[in-house]
């Protein structure tokens, strides 16, 4: 009996055993089970957040390069446009592309547009090309219009018209007032909570006021083609999380006096004396036309505080190169350097129109000249624009100040060829070549490109 006992107290003790073994193993699982896995950050019984679940792959700018561009183009010159072997005018000569001619585009390089012209292939002067679908080309924009002389009543009329058709992704305010007293409209794409701020102006000289229209057209551009394939996604993705400040037209004055080619009474003294100095040969209305200042002979680019005690320029009240009394004693330049410090900007661009170049340096601080080359090599790629460093030269410059001062990363970019104020016919071809410009520097910001 004793035996049977003991075993049977064994038995019992031994069940006892494996049910508790039991009850721990499923405590240890049911703990495991709330427990959020790699793939699951959330709170148990919520669902995880798409955004904060997506990840990017950077996006490789060299596989894109050759989407952006192609259509049919005609040849807008005198008698013909010599066809070359390689992008350069001392390049060998291939053919002629005669007048009213057309070829079909299928990139840019620097100056040159690289062309198939009845199935040869060469270069030739981009700025001579026109689109062969003048109407096809611009149905793309319903507002802004580009032409000669895009004036700033007209500026400020297409603004509102696009904040009244984009009401809830564009707003338009002022920095401040011109020297005569004009305001300066900024325009606002996105949400200035954003992460990431990007500042963009243009026509801070006078006589370029092309700018003004690259920039009111890209803005239209971009709010009215949210959807428009961009890379590897969407324009609208690429501007996720960034607000656009875009400044059209800081030097309004110095705008009108060019388009009117008419110099205000108290400025026809500057003619005058530097007719007498030998600085221009050229006639009023030429000179006039040619004006970079603002309405009291000051060049804006040469008046912000960076190098500017170093920099000579002219001696006094000019046409251009003349940096003023102090640095930003002129109200448009106050303007733009107070509202640069409301934003802590990512990247800021300066639009001028003289070259088809970008410059992207200024002095040796670090990491601002890194990152500015950065950049400058991304815009290369979809501009196809060279490099230009400009070993500390330059001095005065919004890009100097905004570089040396702020250590925001900053670019100049000069479009177009000719003379400026440049003619019409050029504005299509820049027009297609920064297109894209601001949504990807919006993709640079944010650390999206390889």
């Amino acid at each position: 009996m004793k035996d049977t006992k003991d075993m049977k107290s064994s038995n019992e003790l031994y069940s006892i055993f494996i049910i508790t073994i039991f009850l721990i193993l499923c405590l240890f699982l049911n703990a495991c089970s709330l427990i959020p896995s790699k793939e699951e950050d959330s709170p148990p019984g919520t669902s995880p957040d798409p955004a904060a679940a997506k990840t990017y792959s950077p996006i490789v700018l060299e596989d894109h390069t050759s989407d952006l561009y192609g259509g049919t183009w005609i040849a807008s010159c005198n008698e013909y446009l010599p066809l070359r072997q390689e992008p350069s005018g001392a390049s060998k000569l291939v053919g002629r592309v005669l007048k009213g001619d057309t070829v079909q585009l299928i990139a840019y390089d620097s100056l040159f547009a690289k062309v198939n012209y009845e199935g040869k292939e060469g270069y030739v002067m981009a700025a001579y090309l026109v689109p062969a679908n003048e109407e096809s080309h611009n149905k793309e924009l319903q507002i802004i219009k580009a032409v000669e002389s895009y004036s700033y009543e007209q500026m400020t009329a297409d603004l509102q018209s696009l904040a009244d058709a984009y009401p809830a992704k564009l707003t338009i305010d002022s920095i401040g007032k011109s020297e005569l007293g004009k305001d300066i409209p900024i325009a606002i794409l996105g949400d200035t909570s954003a992460s990431h701020h990007i500042l963009v102006h243009g026509a801070i000289h006078g006589r370029e006021h092309m700018t003004s229209t690259l920039i009111m057209s890209q803005m239209e551009y971009l709010l009215s083609h949210k959807n428009t394939k961009f890379l590897e996604s969407s324009i609208k993705d690429a501007l996720n999380d960034v607000c656009l400040h875009l400044i059209p037209m800081v030097n309004p004055d110095g705008v009108e006096i060019s388009q009117k080619g008419q110099l205000p009474d108290d400025l026809i003294s500057i003619y005058e004396q530097d007719l007498k100095q030998k600085k221009t040969g050229l006639s009023l209305m030429e000179y006039a036309r040619r004006w970079k200042a603002n309405a009291n002979g000051v060049d804006l680019n040469r008046n912000f505080d960076a190098g500017w005690e170093a920099y000579a320029g002219a001696g006094g009240a000019s046409s251009e190169r003349y940096k003023g009394q102090s640095p930003s004693d002129q109200s448009e330049t106050a303007a733009l350097s107070d509202y640069t410090l409301r934003y802590p900007f990512d990247a800021a661009i300066s639009y001028h129109s003289n070259g088809s170049i970008i410059y992207y340096e200024y002095g040796i601080k670090e990491p601002v000249n890194s990152l500015s080359k950065s950049l400058a090599e991304a815009v290369s790629h979809i501009t196809q624009y060279p490099l230009v460093g400009s070993e500390g030269i330059e001095a005065g410059g919004f890009k100097d100040w905004a570089m040396d001062s702020l250590g925001i990363p900053s670019l100049t970019i000069e479009v177009g060829y000719r003379q400026s104020p440049l003619v019409l016919d050029e504005f299509s071809s820049i027009y297609e070549r920064n297109k894209y410009v601001l949504p990807l520097t919006a993709l640079w910001a944010k650390d999206r490109l390889k």
